[in-house]
């Protein structure tokens, strides 16, 4: 008999029921919905394995929240700020030396 592994990650491979469960709906309201959302983006399983990527799902999620799409949009005008701010620190350094 084969011991059972100490460390069983979570899967990242979600079958169409677990994509149903995250998304909050139905397997069949799922399979109602699939063009629609797969015309709005939404990650298709994977060729191989015929499962969803769960983080691409969570990612899909969090672009359409906008909560969330607001901090992502502050959080980049904040690293473009420290960019430029940075390379004007480096530009300075140069004229310097």
């Amino acid at each position: 008999m084969t011991p059972k592994p100490k460390f069983m990650p979570e899967p990242r491979g979600w079958n169409k029921t677990q994509v149903a469960a995250r998304l909050g709906i139905s397997p069949s309201r799922f399979s109602e919905l699939a063009i629609e959302l797969l015309r709005a983006g939404f990650p298709q399983p994977d060729p191989i394995t015929g499962k969803t990527d769960g983080d691409a799902v969570n990612a899909w999620m969090d672009s359409r929240s906008p909560v969330l799409a607001s901090r992502s949009t502050a959080n980049s005008d904040r690293l473009d700020a420290e960019i430029e701010a940075w390379a004007e620190g480096l530009k300075k350094l140069r004229e310097e030396s």
